[in-house]
């Protein structure tokens, strides 16, 4: 599908990127922003194919809006329903056994689905010098440490063609 056939599916609810948004080999111009898909909002990025200007892969992502371990715990009990179980799972867990982030693959005959959770939180952030004796009314933004708070949780959904193995990714690959 080339960018007019996205623009005539869509119409008016399509948006176009201020900036092309850059993909290795693709890039997205157009998207569908605050999207409910499944029980989650997300920003949904049409990624052409730098070569071809055809759709080479849909990218959906939660972009600022957090997101926690429960929320793809459920993403993926939705995903489940539709799909069945999936392919391959492959989880990252920090250790205290509580999740870092993880994938999720379903390789259906032409489609294949990745649910990815990011977490960039972990206990190994340097904070604070645990030994210093710290005033507790002082906020954060005095003391300048990280809140975890605002560090960045992500859950995104990619779709593509299963014929297009390249589109995989090494991390959690199904075997062919």
């Amino acid at each position: 599908m080339t960018a007019d056939g996205l623009r005539r599916m869509f119409g008016d609810e399509l948006t176009e990127l201020p900036a092309r948004r850059v993909y290795k080999n693709a890039y997205a111009e157009l998207a569908l922003l605050r999207t409910d898909f499944l029980g989650v909002t997300f920003d949904v990025y049409f990624q052409m194919n730098a070569e071809t200007d055809r759709l080479q892969q849909v990218l959906l992502e939660t972009g600022r809006r957090r997101a926690g371990p429960q929320d793809f715990s459920d993403l993926l009990r939705r995903l489940r329903n539709n799909y069945d179980n999936e392919t391959k799972l492959c989880l990252d867990r920090l250790s205290d056994g509580s999740p870092a982030g993880g994938e999720a693959v379903w390789r259906l005959p032409s489609t294949t689905v990745h649910a990815v959770f990011m977490e960039f939180y972990t206990r190994g952030m340097a904070f604070d010098d645990p030994n210093r004796d710290r005033d507790p009314l002082v906020p954060h933004y005095k003391t300048r440490r990280n809140n975890p708070r605002f560090l960045p949780r992500r859950i995104v959904l990619r779709y593509h063609p299963t014929a297009r193995t390249d589109l995989m990714g090494e991390r959690c690959r199904p075997a062919d």
